[in-house]
């Protein structure tokens, strides 16, 4: 049973880490580790350790995909066995904020042709689509794409963008990997 005090503080932490103020909470957290400690609690204090450690993983790799105030999507690409999976990548103000992923079965005969078509069919329904996107360099020329979407299509091979599209095809690869186990 957990108290209203209690209660509270877990909703106060979780809306300051929700907020990407996930650095004001370590000390705090950390600080109350010792005290379990020093009481012999050591349950309760490995317990608030793996909760100190997710919460670093995650400052961790929100300090890796910091881009300002961006906003866009990064694609990535893997196909292997006849299989295709395409990861999308949300940046908004400057933060992943989402991921998804689609998978295709059975040969692909023209690459180009299917992310076109998916980039037409997945954008096309969105409400409020980014400014913006960054794609994989196969596709080449994108002013078809751009004009029908109404967006900024672009390959980045350096930069943070890039970064984040190869990390959109290492989610692409991983998704698919997994598929195939």
């Amino acid at each position: 049973r957990v108290t209203k005090e209690a209660y509270q503080k877990q909703v106060e932490q979780l809306s300051l880490f929700l907020k990407g103020k996930g650095a004001v909470l370590l000390k705090p957290l950390q600080k109350e580790m010792e005290q379990y400690s020093t009481a012999e609690q050591f349950e309760e204090a490995a317990r608030i350790r793996d909760l100190i450690t997710h919460i670093q993983a995650t400052l961790e790799t929100q300090k890796v995909v910091r881009h300002k105030d961006d906003n866009y999507d990064a694609i990535g690409w893997h196909e292997a066995n006849d299989k295709v999976a395409i990861s999308v990548l949300g940046v908004r103000q400057g933060s992943l904020t989402e991921h998804k992923h689609v998978l295709f079965s059975g040969p692909v005969v023209d690459r180009r042709a299917l992310l076109v078509s998916f980039l037409m069919q997945y954008y096309g329904a969105l409400k409020d689509p980014p400014p913006a996107v960054v794609i994989p360099s196969f596709l080449g020329t994108t002013s078809q794409v751009e004009a029908a979407l109404g967006m900024t299509v672009s390959v980045y091979k350096t930069g943070k963008k890039a970064r984040m599209q190869k990390m959109a095809e290492q989610n692409a690869k991983a998704k698919l990997k997994k598929r195939v186990q």
